[in-house]
Order: C-alpha cells, then sequence, then structure tokens
C-alpha cells in the first residue's frame, strides 16, 4: 500500500506519494520572476531559503484554476531538490496499491507533459479516478531546466 496525498487540479483528483511530501502551507506572498520558464510561478520565501513554485497546471498544458481560499503549495522533497507546486483543495491522505485496478496515466494533453504522470487509479463507481504524479520526474524536471 502506497500513502498517497490527494488534491484537485481543476477537475482532475491528482495523488502524490507522500514520502515527497514536506509540508502543506498557504498560497502567501509568492513573487513572480521576470522570465522565468512559462510553468513557474515564482518564489517563496519559506523559513529563510527560496522555494521555486511550479504551476503545475501550465507544466501539464491546461488550463490553471484559480488561486483561492482552498488553494495550497504542497512542498515536495527528494533530499536534493525542494520545489512547491499549486495545487487546488487537499483532501486529505489516503492508502492506495497501486497493484489493483490500474492503467495508462491520463492524457491531460497531447506532449510530453504526460511523462509527469506515473499511473491512474480506478476507483468504485461514481468516484472520480486518481492520477498519480511521479513525483521523482517532477522533481528531476524542475532541477534539470535551465532558463
Amino acid at each position: 500500500m502506497n500513502k498517497i496525498l490527494l488534491f484537485a487540479l481543476n477537475d482532475l483528483t491528482l495523488g502524490i506519494e507522500l514520502k515527497y511530501v514536506q509540508k502543506i502551507i498557504e498560497t502567501n506572498d509568492i513573487k513572480p520572476i521576470p522570465l522565468a520558464p512559462y510553468f513557474v510561478s515564482g518564489l517563496l520565501n519559506h523559513r529563510g531559503s527560496f522555494l521555486t513554485i511550479i504551476n503545475l497546471a501550465l507544466l501539464c498544458g491546461t488550463t490553471p484554476g484559480k488561486v483561492d481560499q482552498e488553494a495550497r503549495i504542497i512542498i515536495l522533497d527528494d533530499n536534493e531538490t525542494d520545489i512547491g507546486i499549486l495545487a487546488g483543495k487537499v483532501m486529505g491522505t489516503k492508502e492506495l496499491s497501486f497493484q489493483n485496478k490500474k492503467k495508462e496515466p491520463i492524457e491531460i494533453t497531447h506532449g510530453e507533459a504526460n511523462r509527469f504522470f506515473k499511473i491512474t487509479l480506478e476507483q468504485a463507481e461514481g468516484t472520480p479516478e486518481i492520477n498519480i504524479l511521479d513525483s521523482e520526474k517532477l522533481l528531476r524536471f524542475v532541477s534539470e531546466y535551465t532558463l
């Protein structure tokens, strides 16, 4: 079983393995960066260090959602790279098996952005599918991206 943090991105339900989640914070004080890559919302001073904030919707080629009071920043960490991703409403955690009812990741867009998704899990009828992010690929992409 895998512990997953569930959150909304537009009308999708996404999940991130909890082992990569360092913290969840409010979306206050994101400072824009001139000439930043299209998917970077800005920087956030978090406990004395700067954290790059990624707009996952833009990275995946979809329309970004509103940053409202329910929006959060999910800080991801793999001991080499820390980033924050803008998320809609955080819906809590769940233990899920990647072995059951799995299928190929969804296609959010017709492009390479789909590589950031590991798997799509089908849930009980009437509940949304859960699209699991490949946190390692996402963190590696951001750390290797050059301006």
